[in-house]
């Protein structure tokens, strides 16, 4: 049964998944699955994006800022587009930081796993005292280097100006809280 962008976001907005969610994957799934074969990912990695693509849907849908007048194919292999993208991102310096690291005796290798190990102790015991919704907001920012859109998608702000706003909280927050761990 082929359902219209209309009586999709009816569905979910209703709570009435399970014929919607089949309805998505049929549809957008192999959309999905072929852009992600043809740049460096496979089935399983489709999968896995157009999961999280749904669930940004949802939430989009969910939370009223998603405009009916969206085309929700559009929408979904953009949001997973933007996801693989990211991803294929993350990874690649992922692999760099692994290449720096190779050629290095083991002893230099030890020092530095050490005092890395001790830096991401550190740096994790102060994004902990911020809180879940900022650490996460500069680990989108700094770590995963996401567009402030992106952002916004994931974690539902209204706006820009309210990411904007959020951020400059959030870093005023640790800036305080470095200060205070240097006393």
């Amino acid at each position: 049964m082929a359902f219209s962008d209309k009586d999709i976001l009816e569905s979910i907005r209703k709570g009435e998944n399970t014929k919607i969610l089949q309805h998505l994957y049929e549809k957008i799934l192999p959309k999905i699955c072929r852009y992600i074969c043809k740049n460096s990912g496979n089935e399983d990695d489709a999968f896995d994006v157009f999961q999280d693509g749904v669930m940004i849907f949802y939430k989009y849908v969910m939370s009223g800022n998603y405009r009916d007048d969206y085309d929700i194919s559009g929408f979904l292999y953009t949001v997973c587009r933007n996801l693989w993208i990211n991803k294929v991102k993350h990874d690649r310096f992922l692999l760099r930081m692994e290449d720096n690291y190779e050629g290095k005796d083991i002893s230099e290798n030890i020092l530095d796993n050490l005092i890395s190990r001790e830096r991401e102790s550190y740096v994790r015991n102060l994004l902990n005292e911020l809180g879940e919704k900022c650490r996460q907001l500069l680990q989108y920012i700094f770590y995963y280097q996401l567009t402030t859109r992106e952002i916004c998608d994931k974690m539902g702000f209204a706006n820009e100006d309210t990411l904007k706003t959020k951020k400059y909280k959030c870093k005023q927050r640790l800036l305080e809280i470095i200060n205070k761990s240097k006393n």
